[in-house]
């Protein structure tokens, strides 16, 4: 068994909660996000609860919860998420328009917390049916439950003033009567309790704050007050444990027992001590046992019995729970994975919890367990579905067992992070053959009697790069009976980086291969070449070059590529105004195209030239925190750890050692090598001398007098307008850094004085933004701007002007559309669709 977890959350989009707070005694807590909706109760009027937990992540920062108070809705701002070690997620923000405040914390029993409206506050604490108590100054419990809170407060001051700053671990000890008063949300409450304390802790002034590892039982004949108490933990190892629980769901009748497996893994260095499970809580009513197994799954020692895990090794248990009441929507169990000398496991939904429901009645238990095919080959990895991003697709099976009635059952899948870009469907399958029985469809509707052990596919489609992160990036397969949740499992899933295609004869690359025009092997072009004497353009240097631009790997998370911001298509340019990187932040400046970009004389790159050199420019995309997101060092062992880049590196350098050095100028020689040469002006050219007879039977009559107008041309009587005398050679770049006039005061200093490079006009006809911050859209705005659009910025470029003032060409719009028909003769198809420049991870 493969244990997956993760202590923080994943990305999801930002999300809006509501939580209906009305005059009644308990509330309904829901949250709205796009196409998806989650519950954590049942109102009053008997509405069916959907049992999905709310995926709270990073990315609802700056989200809103709406609080319809019975005085009036209030909208607030969550301003930080944090989950913490025992799982349970904790949201903190304020009132958006005026004083006030709220701390929110779930974990499986439902939602806990406070909100504060100027001097009114209001507490909340699970109902232990899944709706949510609320709790005004005007109750009973109000009393007790901040004298409980001013104990503990107080309790942990006394712990903080003992303790070094940091982070101090501490354990709650639970007596009997606390959990009687918050059963299932014991958990809940204890972690309110600490976030309390350091609240009080940071209005001290204290640079330390505690944090819950573990939740234990009290002596039982304490009777301390308030019921709860914390202490430091001796000794306690920063080494971990880790589990996981199979099935991930049991639903039974009152007074059966749903039985259940987990596995203990010590993760550390030193002998895990005294290490068993527990619940954190009296709800629902019921019996809990444990006990630890064998390899073959059969109970062995005594039950309830605590034991020692040696390093690195795996400890297997089975654990029971009879419950003596109704417990229904459901929820998770509050399991509680601890040792002695270590911190308790993290707890990761789906993998170490398991969702639990007792009914009054005979209900369906579907036991399902999931299987990826690691072993067969159908994925890589145990527990992780693998969309292999050549095929966009990814498939696993689900084998499952009713354990208990005859039930109608609807089965279907989706993501547990609802923003996941994926599609997910489900087909019945023949057990033998494992042939679906029907066409994939978004559920499967079918009856289950008692004893079936029917078999089922799920399919994954995605063609958006989903990072590894197993806590949050899952599959989640449901069996309900009426909207009742009977049976779940869930699954990992990623994108699977493949390797590379390469042709068996190499492409050519090398100015001894590539046949370029003499207008580009001599003259002004030939001398504004930036290619450095220790690095030419080689074939294999090339090569290895194409594969990392395009390789994923280069990104934190496997999603980001260069070629993600520069497309082939577009000139590699990018198709939008900032391009995303790889936690969906946007870059500062549009991504500029490539075409010919060996050939600007000044060798500095970036809008602003802050690269002194094309080698220098590829590895920083790489390391910026929003674009890439790895350190060189981070990149050159992703790089290292691929089989296929070893045979690439000997080609190219004459050994597989991979650098970042030899990264930079591989990744340099491809980037040269996007040379475009064969537009029509180029096949113009090549038919006869600038403005000559034969030149000119290429072009339109307006693609002509466009080409006039852009700059000088032998024989013509048309006084250009100027453009050629800052895109000056025949690769249309720019000869050096330029205020255009796009404001009257710069709010982006580029360069200094708002002075920005600009890419070659070779294949400017099909990008689809322009200007450093991607402002305009079209090539006609891109030439009204310079028409009658330049500011009269004081940094202007002196070729803008006319005297004092701001140029005006005074372009007729006959004009202006033939000077856009000569940029469109500067379009080399054959570049854009040369597979030499094409992605290798595609077939």
């Amino acid at each position: 068994m493969r244990v997956l977890y993760r202590s923080v959350l994943g990305a999801v989009a930002p999300i809006v909660f509501s939580l209906s707070l009305a005059a009644s005694a308990h509330a309904q807590v829901t949250a709205d996000s796009g196409q998806n909706t989650w519950s954590l109760g049942t109102s009053q009027n008997g509405e069916t609860p959907i049992s999905q937990r709310l995926d709270f992540s990073d990315q609802v920062e700056g989200a809103h919860i709406l609080l319809p108070l019975s005085d009036g809705a209030r909208v607030f701002e969550i301003q930080s998420v944090s989950r913490a070690v025992l799982g349970d997620v904790s949201l903190v923000g304020e009132w958006v328009d005026a004083d006030g405040t709220f701390h929110l914390t779930q974990g499986g029993a439902g939602l806990s917390g406070r909100i504060e409206i100027g001097n009114e506050i209001i507490l909340l604490r699970p109902a232990g049916d899944g709706r949510v108590d609320l709790i005004s100054a005007t109750s009973s419990h109000f009393a007790d439950m901040r004298e409980e809170e001013r104990l503990v407060v107080a309790q942990g001051r006394a712990i903080a003033r003992a303790s070094e700053q940091g982070v101090v671990p501490v354990v709650s000890h639970i007596t009997p009567d606390f959990e009687r008063r918050y059963g299932l949300a014991t958990r809940l409450r204890a972690q309110d309790l600490v976030f309390a304390i350091n609240e009080a802790l940071a209005l001290d002034g204290e640079a330390v704050r505690l944090e819950l590892i573990a939740v234990r039982d009290a002596d039982t004949g304490t009777g301390s007050e308030p019921g709860i108490s914390f202490e430091t933990v001796d000794g306690i190892s920063a080494e971990v444990i880790v589990s996981a629980v199979l099935p991930s769901s049991r639903t039974v009748q009152v007074n059966d027992t749903a039985t259940a497996f987990a596995t203990v893994i010590n993760a550390g260095a030193e002998t895990a001590t005294a290490c068993g499970l527990q619940l954190t809580g009296s709800d629902p009513s019921g019996a809990f046992t444990y006990q630890t197994t064998s390899a073959a799954n059969v109970p062995t020692g005594t039950a309830n019995t605590v034991i020692d895990i040696a390093p690195g090794a795996a400890q297997s248990f089975v654990f029971g729970f009879t419950p003596s009441a109704v417990f229904e929507p459901g929820g998770d169990l509050p399991l509680e994975f601890f040792c002695s000398n270590r911190a308790s496991a993290p707890i990761t939904p789906g993998v170490n919890t398991l969702w639990f429901s007792a009914s009054a009645n005979p209900v369906p238990d579907i036991v399902a367990i999931s299987e990826v095919g690691a072993g067969s080959g159908l994925n890589t990895v145990a527990g992780v579905v693998d969309i292999i991003d050549r095929q966009r697709n990814g498939a696993f099976v689900v084998a499952t067992t009713n354990v208990g009635v005859t039930g109608n059952i609807t089965v279907s899948a989706a993501p547990t992070n609802g923003n996941l870009p994926l599609t997910v469907r489900v087909c019945q399958t023949n057990p033998t053959t494992g042939a679906c029985l029907s066409p994939t469809a978004a559920s499967v509707s079918l009856s289950i009697a008692a004893n079936d052990t029917p078999t089922f596919a799920v399919f994954v489609i995605g063609s958006v790069p989903i990072g590894h992160d197993p806590a949050n990036n899952r599959i989640q397969v449901e069996f309900r009976e009426n909207g009742n949740l009977r049976g779940a499992t869930t699954v990992a899933v990623r994108t699977l980086m493949s390797a590379p295609v390469l042709p068996t004869v190499s492409f050519l690359y090398s100015d001894a291969d590539v046949i370029l025009p003499a207008h580009f092997r001599n003259g002004p072009v030939a001398a504004a070449d930036n290619t450095p004497i220790d690095n030419a353009i080689t074939n294999p240097g090339a090569t290895l070059g194409r594969v990392l631009f395009y390789d994923r790997r280069l990104s934190a998370n496997n999603t980001i590529s260069c070629a993600s911001c520069h497309s082939q298509a577009t000139g590699f340019s990018d198709t939008t105004t900032f391009s995303a990187g790889f936690e969906g932040g946007l870059t500062g400046r549009h991504s500029p195209g490539l075409s010919n970009a060996r050939y600007y004389s000044r060798g500095n790159f970036f809008w602003d030239e802050r690269a002194d050199t094309l080698e220098d420019q590829v590895l920083m995309p790489i390391q910026d925190s929003v674009e890439m997101g790895l350190t060189l060092e981070e990149a050159v062992s992703k790089v290292a750890a691929e089989d296929f880049y070893g045979p690439l590196f000997t080609a190219a350098f004459g050994d597989s050692e991979v650098t970042s050095d030899r990264m930079s100028r591989a990744m340099a020689q491809f980037v040269r090598a996007m040379t475009s040469a064969d537009s029509p002006f180029d096949q113009a050219l090549a038919d006869g001398p600038l403005g000559s007879q034969a030149f000119r039977a290429n072009f339109s009559e307006s693609e002509f007098l466009g080409l006039q107008l852009f700059m000088p041309v032998p024989g013509s009587d048309i006084q250009d307008v100027g453009c050629g005398a800052c895109h000056n050679t025949l690769a249309h770049i720019s000869d050096d850094i330029h205020n255009i006039g796009l404001d009257l005061v710069d709010t982006d200093e580029g360069a200094g004085n708002g002075e920005f490079k600009s890419p070659s006009l070779r294949n400017v006809g099909v990008r689809t933004h322009f200007m450093h911050d991607g402002r305009f859209t079209t090539l006609a705005d891109v030439i009204d701007h310079y028409n009658t659009g330049v500011n009269d910025n004081p940094n202007v470029d002196q070729r803008l002007r006319n005297g004092p003032n701001p140029q005006i060409l005074n372009l007729s719009d006959e004009e202006s559309a033939a000077l856009e028909a000569f940029l469109h003769t500067l379009t080399d198809n054959a570049f854009l669709t040369d597979p030499r420049f094409s992605d290798p991870f595609v077939d």
